[in-house]
């Protein structure tokens, strides 16, 4: 997978890659972004927030990684339950990246299951 980088008129960098990890152009990916449904991986709801699970389509950390597999997924909480906005184990709003379709639903149900725990608690 050869990284080249292109800048387009959005200021965006790339590389991009489409969810199975393929370089793809800038067009492309424009095209990919406004399908929803090619975005969201998964989406678990929960009364007080929700983990969505996204393809991104850019290396998100590009920056500060030079050798490693581009992470295009993307898992985030959102919503705060009053009962959890300060404690030391808060995961709402913590985003985790991943390279892989499979490895981001992995991350997935793992913070679904770790915030059910702490939700019951």
């Amino acid at each position: 997978m050869e990284k080249t980088l292109e800048t387009n008129l959005d200021g965006l960098v790339g590389p991009f890659y489409d969810r199975t990890g393929e370089s793809i152009n800038y067009e492309t990916y424009c095209t990919l972004r406004e399908n929803f449904e090619y975005r969201i991986v998964k989406r678990t709801v929960f009364d007080q927030g929700e983990v969505i699970t996204a393809w991104l389509g850019k290396d998100e950390c590009a920056c500060t990684h030079a050798n490693h597999a581009p992470h295009i997924f993307g898992t985030i909480t959102y919503g705060v339950p009053p009962a959890m906005r300060y404690a030391e184990d808060d995961l709402w709003g913590e985003e985790i990246v991943a390279s892989t379709e499979k490895a981001a639903l992995e991350n997935h149900e793992k913070l679904v299951a770790t915030l059910q725990q702490q939700l019951t608690v």
